[in-house]
């Protein structure tokens, strides 16, 4: 791959330009909806709010991936997911042979209330994981990405043997869009739904209303879900003790103040083949980081002079990011 770019706050998605004017003009503002802040993929969907939505969960390689599995306010990925184990865990209230067949729960717990909505907070798991204005999405803003009739921005996509949906870019002329999978959700060490229904957190508590007309004692048990089932969405909610896939979110103004440019006329030139990424930039480098898709740190080295160059890596999707000596920083994505 080589690519001869214009240091921006952007990275290219859309189609490549065609030799008009207009489509070139056209592909240039599509390059603006998409941004890299702290090693994640984020685009503008042109929704009302402004808020952008990252590329792939907490966890992933790629949009396909699922991801990692959280308990609601748990900020540390899980395996097995019980409720007496779950963090806020109070008490059991019923035991599910005491259930009305239509609550499909384990159990019902008592969970410790840790408030009405956590988007931000030391218990989003986004803004622990992934720092610099990274959250959870409140369930208004799910109901945003749904679209106006919370069902019309969307397809249902088969990716190889991955199910999931598409959820479209509302820039007219643009063709970002974010995949979310369909992960289900976990309960004990069992998966339940995988690669048929999208289940993901929310940062908003759920009053329970269903719940409560059992037993009033277990309000706080459960939080509302982004829940997909091919096309049919519906406001969900399920266990806080049980486990999710969390797809951050970014506003803009926070996106923009994560992100430093380097001067306008600087060039910056990101080549990377056979295992090897090559940097050429026309000002002096002080460092230069390499970050997995799911944003792991795999590299970090002191630089000088504006050449430099990683060796040896496995093929796969990188983030580049260049620190330059007057304090400013530029990020890349290149794939090998």
């Amino acid at each position: 791959m080589n690519r001869f770019t214009i240091a921006a706050l952007c990275i290219a998605l859309c189609p490549l330009a065609l030799s008009t004017t207009s489509v070139s003009a056209q592909n240039e503002e599509c390059r603006q909806h998409t941004y890299i802040i702290a090693g994640h993929e984020a685009i503008d969907l042109g929704l009302e709010s402004g808020l952008l939505w990252a590329t792939c969960n907490i966890g992933a390689e790629t949009p396909q991936d699922p991801g990692d599995y959280f308990t609601w306010g748990g900020v540390e990925p899980q395996t097995s997911f019980n409720q007496e184990d779950y963090e806020f865990f109070d008490q059991v209230v019923y035991d599910k042979d005491s259930l009305r067949r239509e609550i499909r729960v384990n159990g019902l717990i008592k969970c410790l209330h840790i408030g009405h909505d956590i988007s931000g907070t030391r218990l989003d798991a986004a803004t622990v994981n992934w720092g610099h204005g990274w959250r959870m999405p409140t369930y208004e803003e799910i109901e945003e990405l749904m679209g106006e009739n919370l069902s019309g921005s969307h397809v249902w996509r088969t990716y190889g043997d991955k199910q999931g949906a598409d959820f479209r870019n509302h820039h007219h002329g643009c063709n970002e869009k974010i995949y979310i999978p369909a992960g289900g959700f976990k309960a004990g060490e069992d998966l339940y739904h995988n690669n048929d229904i999208i289940n993901c957190w929310s940062s908003t508590y759920s009053p329970d209303e269903i719940i409560n007309q059992i037993s009033s004692k277990a309000t706080g048990s459960s939080a509302k879900i982004l829940y997909l089932n091919h096309d049919f969405f519906e406001p969900n909610s399920l266990d806080r003790s049980f486990g999710l896939n969390i797809r951050p979110v970014i506003s803009r103004e926070d996106a923009m103040a994560s992100i430093s440019n380097i001067e306008h006329n600087a060039r910056v030139d990101i080549r990377a083949s056979h295992g090897d990424i090559t940097v050429s930039s026309e000002l002096p480098l002080s460092a230069v980081k390499v970050y997995s898709a799911r944003g792991t740190e795999i590299y970090h080295v002191k630089a000088s002079g504006r050449n430099h160059a990683v060796k040896a890596l496995p093929d796969g999707i990188y983030i580049v990011e260049l620190t330059f000596d007057n304090g400013r920083h530029y990020t890349d994505k290149v794939i090998l």
